[in-house]
């Protein structure tokens, strides 16, 4: 039997060394580097996701064709050698099963997942969808996904308290969590009709299992991303490039609808129309918007929450990426990543004349922090003038200074509108940069703060670059106010001075000398 152990510090065996039968492999889940015991580290990865990557990295170690079974560690537990020997110990108790079994410790937390040989590559989607905080919820799925009488087996240790591994551990996420498998549980037993049925596994006296296999495969995948608009746009960009995801449709905010739209036409939709949380005076976190809007979710599908489950600042990779493995991407090494093979947004070309340079300028962004300096604004825009280039700021008023106007963003058309009217953003870290730089092909640059660029910066090139201080603060958790200089501005902004120079390079290198594309 092959068993997955997940944990961020310990290794409990070498890899693939023979104890008691059993065959164990050691995994991390990892910031920076990748290979086939180096899982991605993903902030949309739910503990079941990496419930199912587990077990695809088991099948992979089997060449593709894993003729036993396997055992997989729960990844939402940081186990301890004693659980590990009390585990193994307890499986070779129980023998050979064609059914797969949920190990739970005394209070009902899964502490593993027993897996029989004769599920295959195929079915692994549905591991996804196990709420990996209730055993017998979770065997309950189980049974019904795999057409299987298996039973919850207890062994006498408590894990709860050693529950996390990197995830966010609180009540609201735990809800989520049991609400996805209890609704896929739901929605199986109403496919199957479980109520009517007395049979050795559900649906087994209405037709055979080859037709279950079908009305389970019916079912599609929706995944619940509910904001913001930069998370949008960088979950439609991943979507775009993730082969063969189980998920083939998402749940989105009303509000950002269209960039799913524009971005991935092809992807199915649903929009829900609650208040985005952090934005226009909201404090309600993710999980109690969830909680608000969950009763309006179409009924036939499985769901997936796809929203931060990880601190994404504490990776290497971009969210797009991030993305990518929640959809059900595997990156074995890190030339596999989506933003390293995606291919780049076409050249830009402007609908204006060459001169005078027109600059978009975007200082807003999500929290306070993110916005570039009042003062560092007003010195930029002196000087932009100064040098004769036209500017509108992208703001949240429309306003008309005389020399420059600003225009408040009323949405995708006429932002787009407003980039083919101008030579290059400057803008925060927020979705006007990001779509012109990874959709529309402006020439873009990218002030980063309080925030890190490997997450969300786009390829670096002529026509794209990021600007930061590079400060050893950054990434960190303030929002409003930089408490270690308590002042409500950050330091990691560069200079205006230092921006001013970095325009004019731009402009110079996408529209000087002849340098400008033109159609063929």
């Amino acid at each position: 039997m092959k068993v997955g152990i997940i944990h961020e510090a310990k290794r409990y065996a070498l890899d693939g060394a023979e104890c008691n039968r059993f065959a164990i492999y050691n995994f991390s889940i990892s910031t920076d580097q990748l290979s086939l015991f180096r899982i991605f580290y993903s902030a949309f990865g739910t503990p079941a996701r990496y419930v199912m990557e587990l077990f695809r990295r088991l099948y992979l170690l089997g060449d593709g064709e894993r003729a036993d079974s396997c055992f997989l560690f729960n990844p939402f537990i940081a186990v301890t050698s004693g659980t590990v020997e009390q585990t193994l110990a307890h499986l070779a108790e129980l023998g050979a099963d064609d059914s797969p079994i949920v190990v739970s410790d005394k209070g009902g937390f899964p502490i593993g997942y027993y897996l029989p040989a004769r599920i295959g590559r195929c079915e692994e989607r549905y591991l996804s969808l196990l709420s990996t905080v209730n055993s017998w919820l979770d065997q309950s799925l189980l049974n019904l996904c795999f057409f299987a009488d298996g039973a919850v087996s207890i062994i006498d240790d408590s894990v709860r308290a050693d529950t996390g591994n990197g995830f966010f551990v609180n009540e609201d996420l735990t809800f989520i969590y049991q609400w996805t498998a209890r609704t896929a549980v739901s929605l199986l037993e109403r496919v199957f009709s479980v109520q009517r049925l007395k049979a050795p596994f559900p649906g087994a006296a209405l037709q055979g299992e080859a037709q279950l296999h079908d009305l389970r495969d019916s079912v599609k995948f929706t995944s619940i991303m509910p904001h913001h608009a930069g998370d949008v746009l960088f979950y439609a960009l991943a979507a775009n490039n993730t082969a063969a995801s189980h998920i083939g449709s998402i749940v989105v905010n009303r509000r950002y609808a269209n960039i799913l739209e524009d971005v991935s036409p092809r992807y199915a939709m649903e929009s829900i129309d609650p208040p985005p949380p952090y934005r226009d005076g909201n404090i309600a976190t993710d999980e109690q918007g969830f909680m608000g809007f969950a009763h309006e979710l179409p009924p036939f599908s499985f769901y997936y929450y796809c929203r931060q489950v990880r601190n994404y600042n504490a990776s290497e990779f971009h969210l797009i990426d991030h993305f990518g493995f929640a959809l059900g991407q595997s990156f074995l090494t890190n030339s596999d990543l989506i933003t390293k093979t995606k291919p780049d947004p076409p050249v830009f070309r402007p609908s204006i004349p060459l001169k005078p340079y027109r600059v978009l300028l975007h200082f807003d962004a999500g929290w306070g922090l993110k916005v570039y300096p009042k003062t560092y604004q007003k010195v930029l825009i002196r000087c932009l003038l100064a040098k004769g280039i036209e500017i509108t700021i992208l703001g949240t008023e429309d306003r008309d200074f005389g020399a420059y106007q600003s225009i408040t963003f009323k949405g995708l058309e006429q932002f787009k509108a407003l980039l083919t009217s101008h030579h290059l953003l400057v803008g925060s870290d927020s979705f006007p940069s990001h779509y012109a730089a990874h959709v529309q092909g402006l020439p873009t640059i990218c002030l980063f703060g309080p925030t890190k660029p490997a997450n969300s910066d786009a390829r670096i090139s002529d026509r794209y670059l990021y600007l930061e201080n590079g400060m050893s603060c950054r990434p960190c958790c303030y929002m409003e106010v930089c408490a270690p200089q308590n002042k409500s501005s950050c330091d990691n902004f560069v200079l205006p001075d230092r921006l001013w120079s970095e325009i004019q390079s731009m402009l110079a290198a996408n529209y000087e000398q002849g340098s400008i594309p033109r159609k063929v």
